[in-house]
């Protein structure tokens, strides 16, 4: 996988712009939570350096921010659920954007875009089956007062 393609997916989930300069010396939590899931899948799908890793940001970041930003993820993964959460959601799309290019030889953007249908689909269904329940609930509470009557 390619850092574009890492950078294009975390930006994506997290919506925020990873190519803007302002973000990237801002320290608000949400965009040095971007910043660590940007570094952290870079290491963990590409072979680069962590020097290398730095210089795809504007403004670049040296070696040691790179490597501090990697071992605080770990610190705060622990503490906050919805990191991890982001993070083992996001990780499982790099692999399937990976695994779907390499199978049916399609390009990255082809299968993030697949990718996002599919999303899609399960929100669709998510929505369709809450409606069902909330629909099976009414028809529950109307037997239990016909019931009462009988």
């Amino acid at each position: 996988m390619d850092i574009k393609m890492i950078k294009e997916v975390v930006m994506n989930d997290t919506k925020i712009d990873l190519n803007n300069p302002e973000i990237n010396n801002c320290r608000r939590a949400d965009y040095v939570a971007a910043r660590m899931l940007y570094f952290v899948f870079c290491r963990e799908f590409t072979k680069m350096g962590l020097s290398q890793i730095g210089n795809t940001l504007k403004p670049r970041k040296n070696h040691a921010t790179v490597l501090h930003s990697i071992r605080q993820f770990e610190n705060w993964s622990e503490k906050d659920k919805n990191l991890q959460n982001k993070y083992n959601k996001l990780k499982a799309k790099m692999r399937y954007i990976v695994e779907v290019a390499e199978k049916n030889e399609m390009d990255i953007v082809e299968a993030l875009t697949k990718l996002q249908d599919l999303e899609s689909n399960y929100q669709n269904c998510m929505m369709e089956n809450q409606r069902l329940l909330n629909q099976i609930n009414e028809l529950n509470e109307k037997i239990e007062k016909q019931n009462k009557y009988l």
